[in-house]
């Protein structure tokens, strides 16, 4: 039962690390927009980069913790 409860809880870890970085790479699109003179309310999809990266970062670190945590 034990290594269950570690392994929900490496996920969950694994999940909160993406959804950090998720925002603070919104932030810095934003940042980066607000500086280059991008229309946010204009170009919503510019938004979607971020979380479409934080999901996928989120999907490679569970994948990479799988491979070699079975070593």
């Amino acid at each position: 039962m034990r290594e269950s409860d570690s392994l929900v809880m490496t996920y969950v870890f694994l999940a909160a690390a993406s959804v950090i970085i998720g925002i603070i790479l919104v932030f810095v699109v934003l940042l980066a927009c607000q500086y280059l003179g991008i229309d946010i309310s204009k170009n919503w999809w510019i938004l979607a980069i971020p979380a479409i990266f934080a999901v996928t970062l989120n999907i490679v670190l569970i994948e990479l913790y799988d491979k070699y945590k079975k070593r």
